[in-house]
């Protein structure tokens, strides 16, 4: 019987309907999921994941656990759970912050810019034979 390490609460438990995490947590996030649930269908105010842990006296934990597991989407426009997978700055759910988005794009640029002027010189002749032909290997 397979063995497995459950998620949320670290458990070693015996995995044989290949959950990412084990009964006990499954029944309390079930229970805070519902919970939240009806919560947010009874109010019409914005809900963030710091107002849910405040009025419903959920953990935080749970909260975290129900946005990465996407069981639990709050509005986009709100600072939520996430963290960016190059430098693990807090993001808005997204999977990179706004700083390493704009390395990223910046970084984007600068390549497709570079890869143009490599081909205008292809083109215009103004690569030298052994140039081109170092291109070529490339």
């Amino acid at each position: 019987m397979p063995l497995f390490q459950c998620e949320y609460c670290g458990n070693v438990f015996n995995n044989v309907t290949g959950q990412k995490i084990c009964p006990n947590c499954s029944k309390e996030l079930d229970g805070i999921f519902t919970r939240i649930r009806k919560y947010m269908y009874s109010t019409e105010e914005l809900v963030t994941a710091a107002k849910l842990v405040e009025e419903l006296g959920v953990s935080e934990k749970a909260v975290e656990y129900l946005i990465r597991d996407e069981r639990l989407i709050l509005n986009r426009s709100v600072k939520t759970v996430g963290r960016c997978k190059i430098c693990g700055a807090p993001t808005s759910g997204d999977s990179l912050c706004e700083k390493c988005r704009k390395k990223f794009t910046e970084g984007m640029q600068k390549y497709r810019e570079e890869k143009n002027q490599k081909t205008e010189r292809q083109r215009s002749g103004s690569v030298t034979p052994l140039a081109r032909s170092r291109m070529e290997e490339e």
